[in-house]
C-alpha cells in the first residue's frame, strides 16, 4: 500500500464552502435536523456496516473503505447514541468529499488497513485529515443560518423570561447549547464549537453590552 501524500492545510472558510455546496446538492429542503443517514444511504449509495466492539477494540467510531463504498460504524453507538452516530456518518462523508484523492491510494477495506493507512501518514497530516473531517461534519449537521436562528430564539426566550443575557451570561450559554443541540440532533459539544467558530457568542456579547 503506497503511503498517501501529505495532507495540505485547508482554511475553515474553505471547508464551510465545501459543506454548503454539499448541502445545496444533497439537502435542498434545508430541513433540520439534517437527515445524514438518508443522505448516506439513498443519495450517496453507501453501505453502512455496523461493527460490534469497534470503539472498544480500536478507539474509533467509524471508518470508510478506500473505495468509498462502505462506512463502518460502531454498532453500540449506532443503537444507543444517535448524536454520535450521526456525527460519525457526517465525519466520514467529510473524508469522501475532501480526501478521496488520498483514500484512493490506500487500497484498504478493513479496520487494520485503515489503521495502516493513517499510521503511514506524517503525524501532522494524520491530525489534519481528522480535524478537517470534524469541521466538515459540524458544518453540514449545523449549518450557519439555522444555527444563528436557533441561538437567537434561545436568547429571545431568556429575554421573555425577564432576564438580561448579560446578567446570566456564564450560566446561559451551556443551557443554550443543550437546547439547540436537541434541535440539530447533535451533542452540545458540537454546538459549542459551531457557536465558537461562527463567533455567535461574540456577536451577542457586543450586542447585549456584556
Amino acid at each position: 500500500m503506497a503511503a498517501p501524500p501529505s495532507v495540505p492545510y485547508v482554511a475553515y472558510e474553505t471547508i464551510r464552502g465545501l459543506a454548503d455546496a454539499f448541502l445545496a446538492q444533497r439537502h435542498r429542503s434545508g430541513a433540520i435536523p439534517v437527515p445524514i443517514e438518508d443522505i448516506v444511504e439513498f443519495q450517496l449509495r453507501l453501505d453502512i456496516v455496523p461493527v460490534q466492539g469497534l470503539r472498544h477494540a480500536f478507539e474509533i467510531d467509524g471508518f470508510t473503505t478506500s473505495d468509498g463504498s462502505e462506512i463502518h460504524v460502531d454498532a453500540y453507538a449506532q443503537e444507543n447514541y444517535p448524536s454520535r452516530y450521526r456525527f460519525t456518518l457526517a465525519h466520514e462523508v467529510g473524508h469522501l468529499v475532501m480526501h478521496a484523492w488520498a483514500y484512493e491510494r490506500g487500497n484498504f477495506s478493513s479496520i487494520q488497513g485503515w489503521k495502516d493507512f493513517i499510521n503511514a501518514m506524517p503525524e501532522e497530516s494524520a491530525s489534519r485529515i481528522e480535524a478537517q473531517a470534524h469541521c466538515f461534519a459540524g458544518l453540514i449537521l449545523v449549518p450557519a443560518s439555522p444555527l444563528r436562528r436557533e441561538v437567537e430564539a434561545s436568547v429571545a426566550r431568556i429575554s421573555a423570561a425577564g432576564l438580561r443575557l448579560a446578567d446570566v451570561w456564564d450560566d446561559a450559554w451551556p443551557r443554550i447549547e443543550a437546547v439547540v443541540a436537541k434541535t440539530f440532533a447533535v451533542s452540545a459539544d458540537v454546538i459549542h464549537r459551531r457557536i465558537e467558530f461562527d463567533h455567535l457568542d461574540t456577536h451577542f456579547r457586543r450586542s447585549r453590552g456584556v
